[in-house]
């Protein structure tokens, strides 16, 4: 056989491939091992993100617990500035800002001590909190954004106002609804007054008004360290009117109000009601208002959220974009995930009156999560829940 034949009988051989079958059938693998693989790595992050969320509310404990160190006592939970500073401005006639919160007190100890000092300077200057409705770029230290106010599985992230900084991080105000100018909480934080020790540093005198309870001291939270909630997640307002993350309005609403009045305006489709879409509540929007850093543990996580429409009343749980629950620090600067499914007792209970102040020892009927939201209660729980 020539060279000639044996080259072209060579070439003409069917070489090996993959038929149009063949191909399809591989691509269908493909697709179903990316399938499979997806919810796995969505999971993985999921998991990072709660990680890195727990860290958050680990750090906010411990700057909590070296504040009382410090001071003598916990950071109030929202604070009379302008009635304080009325004593050490000539002529001044006070102005009513028990709204400031506690977060710009937790600040030097998150290592953002310049924050801190940009955001008392304005306080001494402007007194009431109403200077943080004014254009951001007026007061631009309430835009900053500290990283650890703000949890990595949170959807809202662009400011809702005013370009203030946001936060999913609220202290506990305990087992029932509440109202801004009470000086008593079921919870372990309290109202302040200007006795506080840290005011000395921007030379405020103790003044002479009403408004003046004793903040807590650890020795107070009697019901334990570490069965009591110092701080909780909540996600950011996103004015959808959906869970978790819009708030509804309940004009009824009072301190004494049971989770069921909130769950009352959820239509079957998960949607609050036309009444309750109109809220102007914006919490989470403004880390320094104390309206917008504060939760219950009256109701389930990821419960019912509602306010009076006035911000005067408000029953905002702890929440999270986290799927099954939300995370808590407890005083004893332990992190611990709670289930949607955690025991709230009785839903259409109303709660005690926060007068006389003897309620505060009164037990939770909000069942094992009611009871690790008080300080002083009584009640005993275990660590199993």
């Amino acid at each position: 056989m020539s060279c000639l034949s044996y080259c072209w009988r060579r070439g003409s051989v069917r070489r090996p491939g993959f038929t149009l079958i063949e191909l399809l059938v591989v691509i269908a693998i493909i697709g179903v091992l990316v399938g499979l693989l997806l919810p796995a790595v969505q999971t993985a992050r999921e998991a990072a993100r709660r990680s890195a969320c727990s860290n958050n509310l680990k750090q906010l404990g411990l700057a909590v617990l070296n504040y009382e160190s410090t001071n003598g006592c916990l950071p109030p939970s929202n604070m009379d500035y302008g009635q304080a500073r009325q004593q050490i401005v000539a002529g001044g006639t006070g102005v009513n800002s028990r709204d400031w919160s506690a977060l710009p007190w937790l600040l030097p100890y998150l290592e953002e001590a310049a924050i801190a000092d940009g955001a008392f300077a304005v306080m001494n200057t402007n007194m009431s909190s109403s200077v943080l409705n004014a254009a951001v770029s007026s007061h631009a230290v309430f835009g900053a954004q500290p990283s650890v106010f703000l949890c990595a599985s949170e959807v809202s992230r662009t400011s809702l106002r005013n370009g203030l900084g946001l936060t999913n991080y609220c202290v506990s105000m305990g087992d029932q609804g509440f109202r801004l100018d009470r000086p008593t909480r079921r919870g372990p934080f309290r109202p302040g007054s200007a006795s506080i020790p840290y005011l000395a540093h921007y030379a405020i005198a103790v003044p002479t008004y009403d408004f003046k309870p004793n903040p807590t001291r650890v020795k107070d939270i009697t019901d334990g360290m570490s069965t009591t909630v110092l701080m909780g997640e909540a996600p950011i307002d996103d004015r959808s009117g959906l869970l978790p993350g819009g708030v509804g309005r309940v004009p009824t609403l009072s301190d004494t109000s049971p989770p069921a009045v909130c769950l009352g305006e959820v239509g079957v489709d998960g949607a609050y009601s036309a009444n309750g879409t109109d809220s102007r509540y914006f919490h989470g929007s403004n880390w320094a208002t104390y309206y917008n850093t504060a939760v219950v543990i009256a109701t389930k996580p990821n419960g019912p959220r509602c306010d009076s429409g006035s911000w005067t009343y408000s029953m905002v749980p702890v929440g999270s974009y986290h799927p099954g629950g939300a995370s808590v620090v407890m005083c004893d600067g332990a992190v611990r995930f709670v289930t949607d499914e955690i025991d709230v007792g009785d839903e259409a209970t109303a709660g005690p009156s926060y007068h006389p102040p003897s309620l505060m020892q009164v037990a939770s009927g909000r069942g094992v999560w009611g009871a690790l939201g008080t300080a002083q209660g009584g009640e005993v729980v275990g660590n199993d829940w």
